[in-house]
């Protein structure tokens, strides 16, 4: 996981190992502490509060509900942190977390009477921000569909180095939509 920049999830596999030290040799048992330690300085803390209960997904992938019992401890870097709601329209942030640092915000949640649609996106270049109407949801790979409200929406995949995509889908009340993108490289 430290090898993958997975901070946090090195941190928690590490806090496993040393809880039953005796089958590791000292040196081994004193290099996981030392990789816990500099690991633990790449994590910080994301503290996310809602007009009303929701769920909290980070990059894609839930990780809370609101009211949230502890900070949601993630990677240093940037993050897409949303909030989805029955009844409500998705509200999301872009957050840049520095490692050992907290960020707390509020997300406000609009009230719809419409069903909300989802789109699964896919697209084989990794690391591309997709966009719907101009607002960052996500990056590829897309680890769930994107929930948007109804209607016609603009899709757009950007990565520097390729070309731009853009795509409009027409969504009815709780339909769900496919998009495929492939883009090529931008000389």
């Amino acid at each position: 996981y430290a090898a993958m920049d997975r901070s946090v999830e090195a941190v928690h596999t590490l806090d496993k190992v040393l809880q039953d030290t005796s089958p590791l040799k000292p040196e081994q048992v004193a290099r996981a502490r030392a990789e816990k330690i500099e690991q633990g300085k790449r994590i910080g803390f994301l503290d996310f509060s809602t007009n009303v209960a929701a769920t909290i997904e980070i990059d894609g992938v839930e990780s809370g509900t609101t009211p949230l019992a502890a900070p949601l401890r993630v990677a240093a870097g940037r993050h897409l942190v949303g909030a989805l709601a029955s009844g409500y329209l998705p509200a999301r942030l872009e957050v840049i977390v520095a490692g050992q640092s907290h960020v707390s915000s509020t997300l406000e949640l609009r009230p719809s009477e419409a069903r909300l649609a989802h789109v699964d996106v896919h697209c084989p270049l990794p690391g591309a921000d997709i966009y719907v109407d101009g607002t960052l949801v996500g990056k590829t790979p897309m680890q769930a569909s994107v929930t948007t409200e109804p209607g016609a929406r603009l899709f757009e995949l950007r990565r520097p180095g390729y070309r731009t995509q853009k795509q409009t889908i027409a969504l009815q009340d709780g339909a769900r939509g496919e998009l495929s993108f492939d883009p090529d490289l931008d000389p």
